[in-house]
Order: C-alpha cells, then structure tokens, then sequence
C-alpha cells in the first residue's frame, strides 16, 4: 500500500525505468510546502505527447497511478493528476516513473484559457494537450488560479 513517506530513492526530477531502485508507486512525498506523488507515464492510446517540468498530466488509470499527458485522447472526465517536475520524451519514457506536484503553489507552464481571474478553479483542457481551463465541474478541478502574470495557481489535486 503507498502513503507517505520520510525516505526517497529517487530525486524529484528524475525520470527512471522500472528496472531501476524506485520509490513505491503512489507514494506520497512532502517537501516545505508542496506534496509530490510518485506515478508511472501511460501513453493512451498510443499517442506520444512530450512534455516539460511544469506541463499537465491528467491520470489514465487513477486506482493503478498511471498518468499521461495526451488529454484530447485520455478517456472519461480527464481528471486532472497535477504538474510534472521532470521533463519527459514519450517516445522513449512510456512505462517509466515521475514525481508530479499535487498540492501547494505552482507555475504552469500555459496560462489557463478561459479568461480566468483570482480565485477561479482549472483543470485540464478536454481537447488541448498540456493546456488548461476554467473549471466547469468541482469534479475535474485541478486547483485555484491565483494571478495571470506569471500562471500561479495552487494546485490541490487528488491524492
């Protein structure tokens, strides 16, 4: 079962294939004010979106803790699983594992569409990859959009 952890093998920006000493899949990582979890990269369909440190994931598989970033091709409600840290080649990193920021202060890497102000919850785009949008659900919300100067949000995904 994962939960929260003291100990880590990996470092947060890394990016490591399952034949590498790993941190246990879905565990939960605090660091000063940020909650990290620890996911595998899921390609859905077969889609190779790359994406850099501060892009979306959206998960593809929540109870397995696989996650990935071609939302216009991830099924059901595209919920949202939070920012990644490391950048990533789909190509070559499908099938490996990533730390992504889940909760607490964060910069995206894309303004959120919609014309959102203060206080206004995001979530990932439905159509656009590695974008995101005003909230139309509590149920696919993301976190709060804090200031469009510089993409701050707070993130408060699920764990």
């Amino acid at each position: 079962m994962s939960g929260i952890s003291k100990l880590h093998v990996s470092p947060l920006d890394s990016v490591r294939s399952s034949t590498e000493a790993t941190d246990k899949l879905g565990t939960i990582r605090v660091e000063l004010n940020k909650i990290y979890k620890y996911v595998k990269l899921k390609a859905v369909p077969t889609a190779e979106v790359d994406a850099s440190a501060l892009d979306g994931v959206c998960y593809t598989d929540y109870s397995a803790n696989e996650v990935g970033t071609d939302f216009a091709d991830i099924e059901a409600t595209n919920l949202g699983a939070g920012i990644l840290v490391a950048a990533i080649d789909m190509s070559a990193d499908v099938g490996k594992y990533v730390w992504i920021q889940i909760k607490g202060p964060a910069l995206l890497n894309t303004a959120v569409a919609g014309t959102p102000v203060a206080g206004t919850d995001f979530q990932c785009h439905a159509s656009t990859d590695l974008t995101f949008t005003k909230s139309v659900t509590l149920v696919q919300r993301m976190g709060t959009y804090i200031s469009g100067t510089g993409n701050e949000v707070a993130l408060d995904c699920p764990f």
